[in-house]
């Protein structure tokens, strides 16, 4: 089996008789226009000829990128067979099949299918929606993690419902901020965990080998350049992987690497190393001013469709929420109980949020926009204890995911079909796993300050 890296966490495996290319970013950016390619993809359409899966992770657009899919032949569009996680949602689905893909299976949890006579593929549900494949082809194993926020747990799992695992594929560094403004600690600790996992989840899966990627982007906006110097570098990945006793294979977009084949990433070590005082150079985007009519049209409209979605006894529990707009120079009420977004004048009193002005129009655009606004690193969350907001995120994550509280919602097919299987695994699973993520946490947090106090000593 071999193992190709075109970009970010877009890889092919290609196995004897059948080739999965996965998560295909190959330009433009991502998250309203705040990640870019860093290295910039390899790519070439010869490889097309021999691929007849695509595997979508999860619907975030770094990994479901629209514009790549559209940008692929019509003819292979329609030839692939797309395998997504059967999590009981349409949307993903709905929106490959009108960019032409006609074939879509989904893969059901901890579910082993074979899609050649030499090549299988087990997808395990990971928390958040994110999801992880692993590839057999001729008794070798890979396990693509990318970015899924997997515990001790559920390694174990998979190991076990694998057999064993010879490469692990997992994301290396930053994605995203939403912490305060005071980040110089918090990000240099978010650094650090995401190290301190990449290590544990090779240990658990007791993988051979694990290739750093899912992390080839840098932060693009003037909003979010600050985030660049916390990000940890590849080589930095690489060489904590192999100071803890986990041999590494480090690719650079366009390398293959053979799962039976030792790999030698000392010419990578030396390109990455030279790409490093390139970073400071790199295109920055200057986002445009948003009019404060204009957002207070498109926030009518978003919440109008809170409105449609929840009972008005639920809406009415949340109180307004005060957003500071720096480049707009004011601060504005955000009530979703009256659809009203006013202007308060210049910082009248202490915010919940600061955000600019273009960010917060891709905010109230659409049902996943906070959380894009989260994940580009292009928010401040000021005031995260009061209330308005605790109530305001909570509300927002369950219209984001599709669980709406209005009885004609609740017991719709599309929402039964979303939260049932969720309420099944949480059940089974809820007392050990929160047990389990305390303590995780309790290690995780020692074992942060021992290492940040090592960094600043």
């Amino acid at each position: 089996m071999k193992i190709r890296l075109v970009s970010h966490a877009s890889v092919i495996t290609t196995g004897l008789d059948a080739a999965v290319l996965c998560d295909p970013w190959l330009f433009g950016k991502a998250f309203n226009d705040s990640w870019s390619l860093f290295p910039k993809a390899v790519w070439s359409e010869e490889w097309l000829d021999d691929i007849d899966f695509l595997w979508i992770s999860h619907e975030h657009p770094d990994h479901l990128h629209f514009p790549t899919l559209a940008s692929l032949p019509e003819s292979w569009r329609k030839r692939v067979t797309v395998l997504y996680q059967d999590r009981g949602s349409d949307e993903v689905c709905t929106a490959l099949r009108r960019l032409g893909f006609e074939k879509i299976r989904l893969l059901r949890h901890r579910q082993q299918v074979a899609i050649s006579p030499s090549m299988s593929v087990y997808c395990y549900h990971a928390p958040y929606g994110d999801s992880c494949l692993a590839v057999t082809s001729e008794g070798s194993v890979c396990v693509n993690v990318n970015d899924a926020q997997m515990a001790e747990d559920d390694c174990r799992t998979m190991t076990r419902d694998l057999g064993h695992v010879d490469v692990a594929l997992k994301q290396f560094s930053l994605a995203g901020y939403t912490g305060g403004k005071d980040y110089d600690y918090e990000l240099r600790y978010m650094a650090e965990s995401i190290l301190l996992h990449i290590v544990d989840v090779h240990r658990w899966l007791e993988s051979r080998v694990t290739i750093p990627f899912a992390s080839f982007v840098y932060f693009s906006n003037r909003d979010n350049w600050f985030v660049n110097a916390y990000a940890n570098r590849p080589v930095t990945a690489h060489q904590r992987l192999l100071d803890e006793g986990c041999d590494s294979a480090l690719l650079y977009p366009g390398d293959e690497y053979d799962v039976e084949a030792p790999f030698d990433s000392t010419a990578n070590i030396e390109r990455f190393k030279a790409d490093e005082p390139k970073i400071p150079e790199l295109p920055m985007d200057e986002p445009p001013i948003v009019p404060v009519v204009e957002l207070q049209e498109i926030f009518a409209s978003f919440s109008a469709d809170i409105h449609d979605k929840f009972t008005r006894k639920r809406i009415n529990v949340l109180q307004p929420v005060h957003v500071r707009v720096p480049d707009l120079g004011v601060t504005l009420e955000m009530s979703i109980p009256n659809g009203s977004l006013e202007s308060l004048g210049p910082d009248p009193m202490p915010a919940h949020l600061e955000v600019c002005s273009q960010a917060l129009r891709f905010a109230f655009s659409a049902r996943f926009g906070f959380e894009t606004m989260s994940i580009s690193s292009r928010v401040f969350v000021l005031n995260d204890r009061d209330w308005p907001w605790i109530l305001t995120r909570d509300l927002l994550w369950l219209y984001r995911w599709g669980i709406w509280l209005k009885p004609e919602w609740l017991v719709s097919p599309s929402n039964l079909r979303r939260v049932w299987p969720w309420m099944r695994e949480n059940k089974l699973n809820r007392t050990k796993a929160a047990e389990q993520a305390r303590g995780a946490a309790r290690k995780l947090r020692h074992r942060c300050r021992q290492a940040l106090r090592r960094l600043t000593a």
